[in-house]
């Protein structure tokens, strides 16, 4: 295919015009140059475009029905625009700054705008842009310098020309741009809605973490008001010592908001990327260049992974509290009594009951913060006649771990009465690497289901998961 001469020669042949025709797009051919061209390329009564490659129909008479036009004029529609056109749609000179690929038309900014009213649904593109792909100036390969780039490698996520189609990419998914364009932005689309989607989800987890804070403080306020009315109560001597309490709140609260206000910070960091990218994509979705779309699409599909790869971190809920003591001068620190920051974290699991063996059975690993918890839950033969028990479990992974100061309740779910739930607060046993709670002896596995506690073969198992630390 030829490169792009002035409008004065035909594109096929390179040569002065003669019989020029007009085709639907806009551009001209030599009408014997044309008629070798269809007649090689075309197909079900179509072909597409030598220039910008958009389908074409043929007319009923043929390619001699045309209509055709005179050095450069159509004449039986518009001229062919110029390189600096004016506006086409008002009588002021002004000079156009859009392209509309359906109307075919130059628009100045003033004329854009109700364009836009009455034709919504047109492609409409900054004029620049439009000359590059709309018009037939097409790239052409950096290695191949004759060669249009025409084609996009989905192996290499490349945009190519038939030579490297021949030559290095020779075995490889290299479908038409004009095939492949629905594809990649359908996919560009939806990469878009995931991103948006990764928006509102990290909205929404920076409202429950300020939540927390909001709670965290709360406490804060509580906890030192109530140990100012008990302060009041004892004597001066007391003061120093309630102070000394207080600034133990407040460092332990502050530590824990200024982790939560980094996480934040750090959401909101990541939501404003989103948004960027976002932005990007719908700049590009709006002037409809398929080269732009193919050339940013391996960067967004990378940054999605990137994404995905990003893990909410899930936090303990934060608070306060305060063991009012009896008031005694000799023993200050029982007078204003035992400070607790007490972190809580709800955490619930479904399993399949027929999927409940002798064997244990894990939960997916839950992160809160910096420990990895997940269920565990097993059926056992015990008593005489042998009979079948559900077994419940939690177990926290790291070494090390103070399981003094770590609560778990367990609860078995009741789906028809809320008031017929049990639950269970097990005694941990550690070892080196973890430590569990386990919950022996549920209940019969027989009873599950006529209890309420077994819908549609499923039943919830939820962990309360309390760590405290005292100030005594």
């Amino acid at each position: 295919m030829a490169e792009k001469t002035d409008n004065n020669n035909c594109s096929i042949c390179l040569n002065d015009f003669t019989e020029p025709k007009t085709i639907e797009c806009g551009h001209e051919f030599c009408v014997k140059c044309l008629e070798d061209y269809v007649s090689k390329v075309g197909k079900d009564n179509r072909f597409p475009c030598p220039l910008c490659r958009e389908d074409v129909t043929i007319p009923d008479g043929g390619i001699d029905t045309l209509p055709s036009s005179i050095s450069g004029v159509n004449t039986e529609n518009e001229p062919i625009k110029s390189p600096s056109p004016n506006c086409e749609a008002c009588k002021k000179n002004a000079k156009s700054k859009f392209h509309c690929l359906d109307c075919k038309k130059c628009l100045c900014a003033s004329c854009k705008t109700p364009h836009d009213s009455f034709f919504s649904d047109h492609r409409v593109s900054e004029l620049a842009h439009s000359r590059n792909t709309a018009d037939g100036s097409r790239p052409f390969c950096y290695r191949h310098k004759t060669e249009i780039l025409e084609f996009y490698c989905k192996d290499c996520c490349q945009i190519i020309c038939k030579e490297c189609q021949i030559s290095d990419h020779k075995g490889h998914d290299t479908p038409e741009i004009n095939q492949y364009g629905k594809e990649a932005l359908t996919e560009l689309t939806n990469l878009k809605i995931e991103f948006e989607k990764k928006i509102t989800e990290q909205t929404n987890y920076v409202d429950d973490v300020n939540k927390k804070i909001s709670a965290l403080n709360t406490s804060v306020v509580t906890s030192c008001a109530e140990i100012d009315q008990q302060v009041k109560t004892i004597c001066e001597a007391v003061t120093r010592k309630g102070s000394e309490f207080k600034l133990y709140i407040q460092n332990a609260h502050e530590k824990e908001e200024r982790k939560m206000k980094r996480i934040v910070e750090s959401s909101k960091n990541f939501i404003d990327e989103l948004e960027e990218s976002v932005d990007n994509i719908n700049t590009i979705l709006k002037v409809d260049s398929m080269y732009d779309v193919l050339d940013v699409l391996p960067t967004i599909k990378r940054q999605q992974g990137e994404n995905e790869a990003r893990e909410l971190i899930k936090l303990y809920e934060v608070s306060s509290k305060v063991h009012l003591g009896e008031i005694n001068t000799s023993t200050l620190d029982e007078m204003i009594g035992r400070i607790e920051i007490t972190r809580n974290k709800e955490l619930t699991h479904t399993f399949k009951h027929s999927e409940v063996t002798r064997d244990w059975r894990f939960s997916p690993v839950y992160k809160v913060e910096d420990r990895l918890w997940h269920f565990k839950v097993y059926q056992s033969l015990r008593g005489r006649p042998i009979q079948c028990r559900l077994t419940l479990g939690m177990m926290v992974y790291g070494e090390n771990l103070i399981s003094g100061k770590t609560k778990v309740t367990i609860k078995l779910i009741n789906n028809t009465d809320v008031t017929k739930t049990v639950d269970y607060t097990p005694q941990p046993t550690t070892t080196l690497f973890a430590t569990e709670f386990i919950w022996n002896d549920v209940c019969f596995m027989r009873h599950l289901s006529p209890a309420g506690f077994v819908n549609n073969d499923q039943f919830t198992v939820q962990a309360t998961l309390v760590v405290t630390d005292i100030k005594t």
